[in-house]
């Protein structure tokens, strides 16, 4: 009888964590969505470089607010890990973004699909804007 209860405890556990996780993904899709039929390409200048707690609940995503002939906007990069060793961002540098537009919060934002600074070019999403990241980080890229 004793293992019953226990088994059910651990069950409802289990299915607790497992639809709170689901909540949380579906709230970031949601709040970062990327509307292929939505997307620009902008230049500016980073005025801001943020790493942003991530929303799933690991790591940071990385965050760039950039000045643009017509005004400031952010750009959602994406995880910061994923970031790491292919571009780094400074404010001052010059940027080239294409990505979809978004409204987070009443602000101007574009998540990014590709980002070009300089003679480097980063590559964050596929045309349909599902992230390249997808399967990587911080289990070792296993799928």
């Amino acid at each position: 009888m004793k293992k019953i209860g226990i088994l059910g405890i651990l069950a409802v556990a289990g299915i607790v964590s497992i639809s709170t996780h689901l909540v949380a993904q579906r709230m970031h899709a949601a709040r970062y969505y990327y509307n292929a039929a939505s997307v620009v390409r902008v230049s500016g200048e980073i005025t801001a470089v943020d790493s942003v707690a991530a929303a799933w609940g690991y790591g940071a995503g990385t965050h760039l607010v950039i000045k643009t002939k017509d005004g400031s906007l952010t750009v959602y990069a994406g995880p910061s890990y994923f970031l790491k060793d292919k571009i780094s961002f400074v404010n001052g540098d010059s940027i080239e973004v294409t990505g979809a537009r978004t409204d987070e919060g009443g602000k101007p934002g574009i998540i990014a699909r590709e980002i070009v600074k300089g003679d480097k070019k980063v590559v964050l999403r596929h045309e349909d804007g599902s992230p390249l990241w997808t399967g990587q980080g911080r289990r070792g890229g296993r799928r």
